[in-house]
């Protein structure tokens, strides 16, 4: 796998820390992935913000622990961004 793109909404997260203990420290405790691998800021039309992030192949696998225990979804994965950029099938 060549890797998945990653949303963060920091203003939907609790702060819970259960992604970060579940990635053994991938996400930090307000559910932030690594700032080296931050690519852009998005804001919906309907006011949504999040914070893209490119998920190296490596890292997916750990990433998906962290996006399934996250109880608020602010972590998910941009499925259908991927499709259209050709990433995914």
């Amino acid at each position: 796998m060549i890797g998945r793109l990653l949303g963060y909404a920091p203003d939907e997260s609790l702060s819970d820390g259960a992604a970060e203990v579940a990635t053994d420290g991938f996400f930090n405790s307000d559910n932030e992935p690594p700032w080296d691998l931050w690519i852009a800021c998005v804001v919906e039309p309907g006011g949504r913000e999040y914070l893209v992030s490119w998920i190296p192949g490596e890292l997916v696998d750990t990433v998906s622990t962290g996006v399934e225990v996250n109880p608020e979804a602010c972590i998910f994965w941009l499925g259908e961004l991927e499709e259209a950029l050709g990433l995914r099938s």
